[in-house]
């Protein structure tokens, strides 16, 4: 049913190269079944209130949506770039990043000397431009100071320094572990027991 009424349009920016990556849910990403872990680069949570109703778009339609690119990215992009595979919507289901659309480079809307990204959505949830990346395993052994033991179940997380991503793994019973993250990055490693 076609909605009615004055919307309240809430898009809300999120800058994945500094401290707001950690509002992110996670980098996992699936399409056609295969799995992978995404780099990200800019991402906006829509939403639309009609009265007391969420609203969406309708079957078969889209929006054009605008990413604003970080002042540290702007390089990294050029005017009249296409993107295929980089734009991703959560599904709050499952916590995985699903879709891989195509995206544009183009002049900001909003301050012309930036450039942003571009992009058509079907339907209004969290949307973030992200790159699938080549990984690698990393292994290692979380040791228990204590006892000098594995530690079972420890949580490993690896956050990217020089891209925009994370990773997490749980050690196994001995403590070790196996974590996929971007090949040939530099990472912050940390580990904490459960």
């Amino acid at each position: 049913n076609p909605a009615t009424g004055v919307a309240q349009v809430s898009l809300t920016p999120i800058d994945p190269s500094g401290a707001e990556i950690g509002l992110f849910p996670g980098f996992n990403a699936t399409k056609g079944g295969t799995d992978s872990l995404l780099e990200s680069y800019a991402a906006v949570e829509i939403a639309v209130l009609i009265g007391d109703r969420n609203a969406n778009i309708a079957s078969g339609k889209t929006i054009r949506v605008e990413f604003p690119i970080p002042d540290s990215q702007q390089s990294q992009f050029t005017l009249g770039q296409t993107l295929v595979d980089f734009l991703w919507s959560l599904n709050e289901t499952t916590g995985v990043w699903e879709e891989g659309l195509s995206v544009v480079v183009e002049a900001s809307t909003i301050d012309s000397s930036k450039k942003a990204l571009f992009g058509e959505v079907p339907h209004l949830s969290r949307w973030n431009c992200d790159k699938p990346l080549q990984t690698t395993c990393i292994r290692g052994r979380v040791i228990d100071m204590a006892t000098g033991q594995g530690a079972a179940n420890a949580i490993v997380e690896a956050q990217g320094t020089d891209y925009n991503g994370q990773s997490t793994a749980v050690a196994d019973e001995n403590g070790e572990y196996c974590m996929e993250v971007k090949r040939g990055a530099t990472i912050n490693l940390s580990a904490r027991a459960m």
